[in-house]
């Protein structure tokens, strides 16, 4: 496990979107939401390096909101 300070906070702001992604497509029935939210949890737990995180989680973000733009 990584202990910089820059991986926590960057792993922690991921997970703490997720979570709230995950909360709230939970209410609202979205299955994509909540796959969604689920990855964004769980992805930050697989990278090594900070700058893999980021680009791991901004490419996931990227298309879920791909998605939802295209209407699937």
């Amino acid at each position: 496990m990584n202990f910089d300070p820059t991986y926590l906070l960057v792993s922690f702001a991921f997970g703490t979107l997720g979570l709230a992604l995950f909360t709230w497509a939970r209410s609202q029935a979205r299955l994509l939401h909540v796959v969604g939210g689920l990855t964004l949890m769980i992805a930050p737990w697989f990278c090594a390096t900070t700058a893999v995180m980021v680009g791991v989680c901004g490419a996931l973000v990227v298309v879920l909101g791909l998605l939802l733009y295209t209407g699937r």
